[in-house]
């Protein structure tokens, strides 16, 4: 069979010139023809440790290694000798040399940019922790109406007693209104509206809430003081919704003025001491670890408190 045999053929070709390009463990040897010494101890002689400086080994056989065993600085104190997550002494502040990320610019890092934007208000200049401005609110899934075509939303949906419409046309009217919006004044024309059907009713409940949550109003005015809610009615209709909810009417009408729905406050809660500023939160622990483990775990960069065994 002439075609097999040319097939064949064909085969020991390619495998015969595919051998011939293939580098060998000679074409990898990098010792110099003269070089009697193995490829390790060629490497040895090659590389320099980072420890000290001195060739002829490495990090981990160095004699002058440090303590601990680690040979790079310390990211909360500058010591050698062990890493942030195993260090007990005091942050020391360093001045930063390096290129932000976020402008490119060279002296300080992009959590302490001048043009880095804050997640809470979107605004230039400060962190979230330090924001004290009106917060950007997500007005997605809510349509851009004229106040008077939101007005008209809001007491057709508690005509109908629908409350999902009733809470976008609500949205819908705060972000026509923007910061002119009022609670009271909504709550008050709504007890005004001459509607055969009785409408919704605008609660502020007195609701504890979270330290890493906040209560936000419908135009992004935080750390209010009660929760809104909606209801049929201007008492509770079950003993369970009657906790925190207001004695009256003109006492809901004040607590409306400082009412708003409970979001995320947008600044993390150290869960060692529970602060709010401490940029990064400890590492999360198992329920078994050593004690000796859980005494230096603490990795809260702006934490001052050390994490005790037992604690967790």
């Amino acid at each position: 069979m002439p075609q097999e045999e040319e097939v064949g053929a064909l085969v020991v070709t390619i495998l015969a010139a595919s051998t011939a390009v293939m580098p060998t463990a000679t074409t990898l040897d990098p010792r110099p023809a003269e070089c009697e010494c193995s490829v390790d101890e060629l490497a040895e002689k090659l590389l320099t440790s980072p420890s000290c400086n001195q060739e002829g080994h490495f990090a981990r056989e160095c004699p002058d290694k440090p303590a601990g065993g680690l040979t790079g600085e310390c990211f909360n104190c500058g010591e050698v000798g062990h890493n942030k997550a195993d260090c007990t002494n005091a942050k020391v502040d360093r001045p930063f040399d390096g290129t932000c990320n976020l402008c490119s610019e060279q002296g300080h890092s992009a959590r302490n940019c001048p043009q880095q934007v804050c997640r809470l208000c979107k605004q230039t200049g400060h962190k979230a922790s330090e924001c004290e401005n009106r917060r950007a609110v997500d007005w997605k899934g809510i349509p851009e109406l004229e106040a008077e075509e939101a007005w008209k939303n809001v007491i057709d949906s508690a005509a109908a007693k629908d409350l999902d419409a009733f809470r976008v046309a609500l949205k819908a009217y705060a972000r026509a209104l923007d910061d002119k919006f009022d609670l009271r004044a909504v709550e008050e024309a709504l007890r005004d509206s001459k509607d055969p059907v009785a409408p919704i009713y605008l609660i502020a409940r007195e609701q504890e809430v979270a330290r890493n949550l906040t209560i936000v109003d419908l135009v992004g005015n935080a750390n209010r003081k009660y929760v809104l809610s909606f209801a049929f009615s201007a008492k509770p209709r079950r003993k369970t919704m009657s906790a925190g909810w207001p004695e009256s009417p003109k006492e809901n009408l004040e607590r409306l003025a400082s009412a708003g729905f409970v979001q995320d406050s947008g600044i993390p809660v150290c869960s060692n001491c529970d602060g709010m500023f401490c940029e990064f939160l400890p590492i999360t622990t198992f329920p078994h670890a050593p004690p000796e483990i859980l005494l230096t775990i603490n990795r809260a960069r702006t934490c001052s408190q050390i994490l005790q065994a037992g604690d967790r």
